[in-house]
């Protein structure tokens, strides 16, 4: 059962043009008027792009596409006047990004790439596979013309390649559904080098672009009070079944600069 209605979820976001219009068709249709941009497109030229289906063709593709979520910008140009389509809202099976999503997704891994954490690295170079599969041919010419004129300076030189089983021990103690569960770790201290088994209650992560790494908030049960941990210097990390409970004024929000990390909590 639970296989059947997944796969329903996942027809339903695909272009339906039912008995009336072909789903490529449909396709066809949206493409030509996202790639028109502004200046937009008439009925026929969406013909044309149909390889000469009538008007009426057209007509009905572009209600079923108006059914299915799209919202079209429609102005009358030219002599005789001629309505022009423009593509305000994509239908909701739609799954094209923006060039200027796909821009601020590379941005992000220019950034992550010169502050010292592989593993952010690698999971956000899936992303930009997937992304790059999710570009209209026009908006992958302009987000290339983008790429061109950005770059990221600067950032740390100790990349940081972290350990995935324990990082996965962090999230599961993290990310528990019902609150965070207590998480043992043995910890090697910065200054003597030393390791230490602690137990703490992960609040969140966080990523220091001026140092360069990526530090675990927690709670210190023992001390009563918050502590930084960088991810790189945890060596081994078990999520445990106890949950505890954070005092209210016990962590402050997260810190949007450096200064007010360090205000925050101290670290190991």
């Amino acid at each position: 059962m639970a296989r059947t209605a997944s796969r329903k979820v996942l027809e339903s976001l695909r272009p339906d043009g039912g008995h009336l219009v072909k789903p490529e068709r449909l396709q066809v249709v949206l493409e030509a008027i996202r790639d028109s941009e502004e200046r937009g497109i008439a009925k026929a030229g969406l013909s044309r792009k149909l390889g000469g289906v009538t008007v009426r063709t057209v007509d009905r593709a572009i209600h079923l596409l108006e059914e299915q979520g799209a919202r079209f910008g429609k102005a009358r140009e030219g002599r005789p006047a001629l309505i022009h389509f423009t593509l305000v809202k994509a239908p909701d099976w739609d799954s094209r990004i923006t060039p200027h999503a796909r821009m601020a997704l590379e941005v992000a891994l220019m950034a992550l790439e010169g502050t010292a954490t592989e593993l952010w690295f690698d999971q956000v170079e899936g992303l930009r596979k997937l992304a790059d599969s999710h570009l209209s041919t026009r908006d992958r010419d302009l987000f290339h013309a983008l790429q061109a004129q950005v770059c990221v300076r600067g950032g740390a030189d100790d990349q940081q390649a972290l350990d995935t089983k324990m990082l996965t021990q962090v999230l599961l103690a993290l990310g528990h559904p019902e609150g965070p569960r207590e998480l043992e770790l043995t910890y090697k201290a910065a200054s003597t080098s030393r390791t230490s088994t602690r137990t703490v209650v992960p609040f969140t992560l966080t990523h220091d672009v001026f140092s360069g790494g990526a530090f675990l908030l927690a709670w210190d049960p023992a001390k009563q009070e918050p502590r930084h941990f960088r991810l790189a210097r945890i060596e081994e990390s078990k999520a445990l079944t106890r949950r505890v409970l954070i005092p209210d004024k016990g962590l402050p929000p997260c810190p949007a600069s450096r200064s007010a990390k360090k205000r925050a909590a101290p670290c190991c």
